[in-house]
């Protein structure tokens, strides 16, 4: 695994190598972009591509990460603590939101969602804070009266499908406070119906 530099002159490389995967990405498939491609537009040589990133693939995980992290990043800063239904109140604007803020980048990865490593990295920070929602539930005194896993991937999977059906239809103009608060009432009413106070 390569190392992940953090200094100032490594921030820079890897800024250049992701806005040329980036431009490549809006106007090429991402499985015809080479690494010569990438290394033809940011001007480097492909020892210095190698020295950031293992191969394509691993380029495609870290920016997808980066985007997860971003959202993250939004969703604590502005849901921080709160019970599940204020939290699930906001927390599909706050996201769909961000993605729309970083149109571009957002759609160049998440139409690449077939590919295994963006699924990956996606389902997995949704498994996560369903996980986490429900833990919260049952340290405040209630219990769900359904396997947590078979919750956690109906939840999750619900929400990787909505970004992709908003990321992939790029000529449907969807009212992000519509569709995060369709989106939020079908998680909240679901989870009314299976959340219980535990005696």
């Amino acid at each position: 695994m390569v190392e992940r530099k953090n200094t100032k002159q490594a921030q820079r490389t890897r800024k250049v190598i992701l806005d040329s995967f980036f431009k490549l990405l809006s106007t090429t498939g991402y499985q015809e972009i080479t690494v010569m491609d990438i290394c033809e537009d940011a001007l480097i040589s492909r020892g210095t591509f190698y020295s950031y990133f293992e191969d394509k693939e691993d380029l495609l995980y870290y920016c997808t990460h980066e985007i997860i992290i971003g959202f993250d990043n939004q969703v604590m800063k502005v849901l921080p603590n709160k019970e599940y239904h204020a939290y699930y109140n906001e927390l599909f604007e706050v996201i769909l939101k961000y993605l729309d803020e970083n149109k571009a980048r957002a759609n160049a990865i998440f139409a690449n969602m077939e590919n295994g490593a963006v699924m990956s990295v996606v389902e997995k920070y949704f498994e996560n804070n369903f996980r986490h929602r429900i833990r919260d539930l049952r340290k405040n005194g209630y219990d769900i009266n359904i396997p947590e896993e078979l919750v956690v991937t109906y939840f999750a999977g619900g929400c990787m499908n909505m970004i992709r059906v908003v990321v992939s239809n790029e000529q449907a103009k969807y009212d992000v406070s519509r569709l995060a608060k369709d989106f939020k009432t079908l998680v909240v009413d679901t989870l009314d119906r299976i959340v219980y106070k535990v005696n």
